[in-house]
């Protein structure tokens, strides 16, 4: 029998989403076997782009072989169109991937998850091996609603070589904004063709990575705001950092910092697996390092924790299946695979944490920037506080592609949540 495996890629044009979708064929059963009997609908993305979702569902089918996986993936750029979309229609789908805690938030609202409280029961199983599953509750019922795969945080990556030609220190261990933001602009003046530093166009990303804290979008102050904005207005201007309308283009090219054209990268600690990967297949043939993001002053960065949780479909035809392959792939099992490529799995042991610092060690990294320093995760966004953030990133990232002055932001921002609230 043939592992059926659907790999879509999801383009939005003129607000229409479409996907492609290829059959890659899978493990066949050995002999004297019995056919799979179940058969698991997941949908994720990036299937086709990283190799550690592959590994652990081949080794969970290897271990379960009465199910069979089929999954659909798509790009994570348009991850969240294209999930609304399957869910719409009446395609059958038992597993959802969910793309960290503000989607998870959107699923869970709209019901279309399955609460997994009589599963845990059922098993016994120790919520207390995972970094956190409070933020996994439904907030009315206080029912589990998926279980956490990966943790990560935002971390400030740096080419080694590029540092030593230019003759400059490496970033510190716990950078400020101003020793970042210098260290790029002595890099780009002293290596000709070469920028300081580069970022990922999301404002998702943007906003959060100049705070110290997180932003409360309810009843914070948007000024804020206007620091970070200006800070990366700035860094574009001197020509430290790439135009943002080249960052917006490059967005789902993570290994640009691989070409060796940048001095550092401010990204999250999923980069990891894609560096280490990399290096050890002769790829990326510089020396690099890591170390935690900038705050406004050495040290002041907060961390909070990112999820990715796993989640069971409301309306599954294979709940016991689909509950064996969360405790699978959130479990131990896929935890040590995680490890093993340099992803922060979710799921913590003595075993796991040791193996994920090993492989920290082996790449000469900090085994306590994979390891500790995370904060507790931001509370999951409710449905207005989701209707604000979404706004107000489309007012930002306007803003650094020169496209609205950052005057009108604080007004605009403000207007918006007023809008929002029924104010």
């Amino acid at each position: 029998m043939m592992k059926k495996v659907i790999v879509a890629g999801c383009v939005l044009l003129a607000a229409v989403v479409c996907s492609m979708a290829f059959f890659l064929p899978g493990r066949g059963l050995p002999d004297g076997e019995q056919e799979a009997q179940h058969v698991l609908r997941v949908v994720l993305w990036d299937y086709d782009t990283v190799s550690y979702d592959r590994r652990i569902i081949q080794a969970f089918e290897a271990q379960n072989p009465d199910i069979t996986v089929e999954v659909t993936s798509y790009s994570p750029t348009y991850y969240d169109f294209s999930l609304e979309a399957l869910l719409a229609s009446d395609e059958q789908i038992d597993v959802i991937y969910a793309n960290q805690l503000p989607q998870f938030a959107w699923l869970c609202q709209e019901e279309y998850l399955l609460p997994l409280d009589d599963f845990i029961t059922q098993d016994g199983l120790d919520l207390s091996c995972y970094s956190d599953t409070e933020v996994l509750r439904e907030p009315d019922s206080g029912a589990v609603m998926g279980l956490p795969y990966r943790q990560d945080k935002f971390l400030l990556y740096y080419n080694k070589d590029l540092f030593d030609q230019a003759g400059l220190p490496y970033p510190s261990s716990s950078p400020s904004w101003e020793e970042v933001c210098d260290l790029a602009q002595q890099l780009s003046d002293r290596l000709e063709g070469k920028y300081g530093i580069y970022f990922s166009a999301l404002p998702e990303h943007l906003i959060p990575q100049s705070l110290d804290q997180p932003f409360d979008y309810m009843k914070g102050d948007f000024s804020a705001l206007e620091e970070g904005l200006a800070q990366y207005q700035t860094l574009e201007e001197t020509g430290a950092a790439p135009p943002f309308s080249d960052l917006d283009r490059m967005d789902p090219a993570q290994r640009l910092f691989e070409t060796g054209a940048f001095g550092m990268f401010l990204n999250g600690s999923w980069y990891l697996n894609f560096l280490a990967e990399d290096t050890e297949a002769g790829v990326c043939d510089f020396r690099w390092g890591v170390t935690a993001r900038p705050g406004s002053t050495a040290g002041a960065a907060e961390n909070p924790m990112m999820l990715t949780p796993i989640c069971i479909h409301s309306e599954t035809t294979e709940p016991e299946a689909a509950w064996r392959f969360l405790r699978f792939v959130c479990g131990m099992e896929g935890a040590e695979i995680l490890a093993d490529e340099m992803v922060l799995p979710a799921y913590h042991s003595g075993e796991t944490d040791a193996q994920l610092a090993a492989r920290a060690r082996n790449f000469g990294i900090d085994e306590t920037l994979v390891l500790d320093d995370f904060d507790p995760p931001e509370t999951p966004p409710t449905a207005q506080e989701r209707e604000i953030r979404e706004a107000v990133y489309a007012r930002y990232k306007r803003i650094l592609l020169g496209l609205d002055g950052i005057d009108t932001f604080c007004t605009d921002a403000e207007q918006v949540r007023k809008q929002a609230i029924g104010a």
